[in-house]
């Protein structure tokens, strides 16, 4: 899920610029962790229920 600001350390990402999403990850122990380049990875069932929130919706990320 792509958002609206892009990673202040990569300038572009496979062919396009380097916007910060919410995606998942195939392994979980980088979940909670600065390992990515500004994107955040969330679990499977996190990401299922983000795709039902409508386009446009204004998301606020909270650091815990």
């Amino acid at each position: 899920l792509p958002l609206g600001s892009h990673s202040d350390t990569l300038d572009d990402f496979g062919g396009g610029p380097g916007t910060v999403a919410i995606h998942t990850w195939p392994t979980e122990d980088v979940l909670g962790t600065a390992t990515s380049h500004g994107c955040i990875r969330v679990p499977q069932d996190a990401l299922e229920r983000l795709t039902e929130v409508p386009l446009g919706t204004v998301v606020l990320v909270d650091e815990q």
